[in-house]
């Protein structure tokens, strides 16, 4: 029903958010890690490549626990309507984890796009 369907977008929504942010990170990643693979300089791609996959980590966790711990906080910047909160609470568990895979997967895919590694398309 529309209550369901409010939290889903709820929940859409911070996911979309997170995304946005882990892509501008996975871009810069992409480019340093290719201009140092230009430079022939391996090792300091990978020292870029390890920082950027950190990052990703420690925020991507950072922001499901945050959901974990605040989500009532959250579903009030979009609603204020009862129903919908207490769904979006039900749905923090699930949030939180796509969060964490939407960082660290999104970095990741900037990461292989950078050494111009394709297989996974």
């Amino acid at each position: 029903g529309p209550t369901a369907s409010a939290a889903h977008l709820i929940c859409r929504q911070l996911n979309m958010f997170a995304l946005n942010v882990f892509a501008a990170v996975s871009v810069i990643a992409q480019q340093l890690i290719a201009k140092e693979m230009g430079r022939a300089d391996a090792a300091r791609a990978v020292r870029i490549a390890k920082r950027a996959l950190a990052l990703a980590v420690v925020a991507s966790a950072a922001a499901g626990l945050t959901i974990l711990l605040c989500s009532e906080s959250f579903a009030r910047l979009f609603t204020h309507h009862g129903p919908v909160v207490a769904a979006v609470d039900e749905l923090r568990t699930p949030l939180a984890a796509m969060l964490l895979a939407t960082g660290v997967a999104t970095v990741c895919d900037g990461l292989l796009m950078g050494l111009a590694d394709f297989w996974y398309l």
